[in-house]
């Protein structure tokens, strides 16, 4: 209510000064900037949820390359390891040789 009372005597003193023209076009350009600021706004907002979700995919995806990794690492291992158990010496090359250099560079 304030500021429609503010408004009023605004306007009824432009009219007075013969200024209520310029006055109404000064509201509608600071209108104008307004809506467009808040249009930018949504549109970068937008453009930023969008962004997120893609982030949001890419991240599940390369959770999943990373679990599907883990897991052949270790059948890599056990395999490795019953290979070892079954020659029983411990003196073989394989024995000696890491398995962890065949994942090395996904590390």
């Amino acid at each position: 209510m304030h500021k429609a009372k503010h408004f009023s005597m605004k306007s009824a003193a432009a009219t007075l000064t013969g200024k209520k023209k310029a006055l109404i076009k000064k509201e509608a350009a600071e209108y104008q900037q307004a809506f467009d600021n808040e249009q930018r706004a949504k549109r970068d907002l937008e453009q930023a949820s969008m962004e997120l979700s893609s982030l949001a995919q890419k991240e599940t995806s390369l959770l999943q390359q990373m679990d599907h990794q883990k897991s052949i690492r270790r059948q890599l291992d056990s395999l490795v390891h019953e290979v070892r158990k079954k020659e029983g010496t411990g003196t073989r090359k394989c024995e000696k040789a890491p398995t962890s250099f065949l994942f090395s560079s996904l590390h």
